[in-house]
């Protein structure tokens, strides 16, 4: 059985800490909705579908991220999130070039993007965990950030956890596509200029690592972006429900200032 507004509003008012109930005002004004008539049950929007609604999109913006990713040129083929030559590479590679391993450079980069195109599934499990414990208070708060809020969260919360599960699947599809071979022949062929400019060789696996996460959470933020600025992709009745009513409350909130 619904509470009544009234009882829902005393609910939310005794359990909150101080502010918390001024904060659920500032993200969908009233309890009544957007539009602030009171019994619009179509806009009415309460703790509990506010932060399904988050969990929702993250878990549609993860899922779809791995998605992209993880395909054949999901990295290679994507300029947004495809994985440079490491540094040691890209300032040599015009010599290495000049004595005849641009085909070995050209073989390398691709090699490096297919390892983190295989390895990026692995990583929805614990993603999807991430998005589960998000608490009422967690979701308000992120829903009350930015355009990326969401995703930054998640990249607090799962970075370590990711690149202690990845690194080895990273450090194996390397090993199988042949990537750390002609990193190691690279490196051993640039060596001299290596020396000649003070580089030091960068640690490959941390550097695969640490850039499919990035591409990764990139994704996931394009996403989150979308859901919460363009209304065609909020594809579920709750995501129409949550976002469309703080998208609302926000538009109000600006023109009240204005005028």
């Amino acid at each position: 059985m619904r509470f009544s507004i009234i009882a829902m509003l005393s609910l939310c008012i005794g359990l909150a800490t101080p502010g918390s109930a001024q904060t659920w005002k500032d993200i969908f004004g009233q309890v009544t909705g957007a539009h602030g008539r009171s019994g619009d049950a179509h806009h009415v929007v309460d703790e509990n579908e506010a932060a399904r609604g988050l969990k929702q999109a993250l878990e549609i913006g993860a899922r779809s991220a791995i998605a992209r990713a993880s395909k054949k040129n999901g990295f290679f083929g994507n300029p947004l999130i495809r994985i440079q030559l490491p540094k040691t590479i890209r300032s040599t590679g015009k010599v290495l070039r000049r004595i005849g391993l641009g085909t070995a450079v050209d073989r390398f980069d691709r090699a490096m993007n297919r390892a983190a195109e295989q390895a990026s599934s692995q990583a929805l499990p614990i993603l999807t965990d991430a998005v589960k414990g998000l608490t009422i208070k967690d979701a308000l708060s992120i829903l009350r950030g930015g355009h990326t809020a969401a995703t930054d969260f998640l990249r607090m919360k799962t970075s370590d956890r990711l690149r202690k599960e990845l690194k080895p699947i990273i450090t194996a599809a390397m090993q199988q596509t042949g990537v750390t071979h002609r990193y190691e022949q690279l490196m051993d062929q640039a060596g001299p200029f290596l020396q000649i400019t003070g580089q030091q060789p960068q640690h490959l696996d941390d550097y695969v690592t640490d850039q499919t996460l990035a591409g990764l959470f990139t994704l996931i933020a394009q996403q989150e972006t979308k859901i919460r600025t363009d209304p065609v992709a909020r594809t579920t009745r709750l995501l129409k429900k949550v976002f469309g009513s703080l998208t609302k409350t926000t538009a109000q909130q600006r023109s009240s200032r204005r005028d």
